[in-house]
């Protein structure tokens, strides 16, 4: 096993400010309502989360827990692929504005959205969209910044929502051996500007998908990064009457003062003068 340094800090103060309960599937099925201790659920670290479904009784928990404006992240193959519209996160996939396509074989009875199928991959992804999401804890760069993950991919999942990074450098997913991803299938789906099939990181409202899994337990520290930002900004409810924005922090050093001038007048009182910076010229 792995251990992997913890990321979920504030860089500038050295304070853990994300802190982590690992519970196992057999132990959430056991008491789903253990996730109301926290702020934020995390799901499917592992590839298609080994195979290992949410029970309907566990998803109507998770259901009710995003109803309520508490944080859910999924991860790699549990919205799309074998779920399909029946089974585990797929029946809840409308919090997290996704739609799926149809995986083929016996999974099609699973249902789906969209008739067709499609799967991207790539070990990199580029951020298409920036926000407290890519800014805090970690800057994670401008819009077009390449960042490097394990290889994964999509699988029959379209993100409708709001896209934070994409695959770039993409290759067709049929090299899998996977004949029902072959691009001749995707003719059916829809091609619109709010439909993008080579999401990595989609978020709508207080939920979230990211494809961090595939390749089962492996890590980058870009990934790293982007996964403490995404749990950060996932947790968002609060009964408190007053609050700390932390999306509009102010982090950047102010500019400079010029033309600092130092004088004492005939009563020997101090005097500074000096020009704001750029953003406002007028005097003090």
């Amino acid at each position: 096993m792995t251990n992997f340094q913890a990321y979920g800090k504030n860089p500038t103060t050295g304070r853990q400010i994300i802190k982590v309960d690992h519970v196992s599937k057999a132990q959430f099925e056991e008491n789903p309502n253990i996730i109301w201790n926290y702020d934020v659920m995390m799901h499917g670290t592992w590839d298609s989360n080994a195979s290992e479904l949410i029970s309907d009784s566990g998803i109507n928990i998770i259901e009710s827990y995003i109803k309520a404006g508490k944080g859910v992240l999924t991860g790699h193959d549990t919205i799309g692929a074998i779920t399909g519209t029946k089974k585990g996160f797929g029946k809840i996939r409308e919090y997290f504005k996704i739609k799926t396509g149809n995986y083929g074989g016996d999974w099609a009875d699973n249902g789906y959205d969209i008739n067709a199928s499609w799967g991207y991959m790539s070990n990199k992804v580029k951020i298409t969209k920036k926000g407290f999401l890519t800014q805090f804890p970690w800057s994670l760069g401008p819009v077009g910044t390449v960042l490097r993950v394990p290889e994964s991919h999509t699988a029959v999942n379209v993100a409708t929502g709001n896209t934070w990074m994409e695959y770039v450098d993409t290759e067709a997913y049929d090299r899998l051996g996977l004949a029902y991803l072959k691009k001749e299938n995707f003719e059916n789906a829809p091609k619109t500007p709010e439909y993008n099939y080579k999401y990595y990181l989609t978020t709508w409202n207080n939920t979230a998908m990211i494809q961090t899994g595939h390749s089962m337990g492996q890590s980058t520290e870009d990934e790293r990064k982007v996964l403490a930002n995404t749990l950060f900004y996932l947790k968002q409810l609060t009964h408190k009457t007053e609050i700390l924005d932390n999306s509009a922090r102010d982090i950047a050093d102010p500019n400079k003062p010029e033309n600092i001038v130092y004088k004492i007048d005939e009563q020997g009182n101090n005097i500074i003068e000096f020009r704001k910076p750029e953003d406002n010229r007028k005097y003090i």
